[in-house]
């Protein structure tokens, strides 16, 4: 609670968000511990599920609307009516939480926007653009077939 003061702040860390391993660890690869580093993850800067405020301010916003369906709604719009509450926000990379990756699904029963966010999220944490594409090159290297003629 050390980032948050009753009626006056709300502290959302952003959270580093480890890749998924299948596209990071290749060959059988893997690190004794996980690294806060660009190959490995990413800071979620668009999560908000994670926060910490007073219960007396939680009620004052109106608290997470529970009747929301699908993936996320409800931490934007908290996030949302926070933002426009007297509270302060205070967003910071915060080392010590790390989100570990794990398959997500994005219900097409949502709203439009939803979805978008939910599959734009799904792709972001597959991994590293490099990593992603040293994968498809990897693969496609696989799949080649040589051109009987090239002799």
């Amino acid at each position: 609670r050390r980032n948050t003061i009753q009626g006056k702040s709300v502290y959302y860390p952003e959270v580093f968000k480890l890749y998924n391993r299948k596209y990071v660890y290749r060959n059988g690869w893997k690190p004794r511990k996980y690294s806060i580093n660009r190959e490995q993850g990413h800071w979620g800067y668009y999560a908000y599920g994670m926060l910490c405020i007073y219960k007396s301010d939680y009620k004052a916003v109106g608290g997470l609307d529970t009747g929301m369906m699908g993936w996320g709604g409800e931490d934007v719009d908290l996030y949302e009516r926070v933002l426009r509450s007297n509270l302060d926000v205070l967003r910071a990379p915060d080392t010590s939480l790390v989100h570990k990756w794990h398959p997500k699904s994005c219900q097409m029963e949502t709203t439009p926007k939803m979805y978008e966010h939910c599959l734009m999220s799904k792709a972001e944490v597959l991994a590293d653009r490099r990593e992603l594409a040293r994968y498809i090159y990897q693969l496609e290297g696989e799949t080649a077939v040589s051109d009987p003629t090239e002799s």
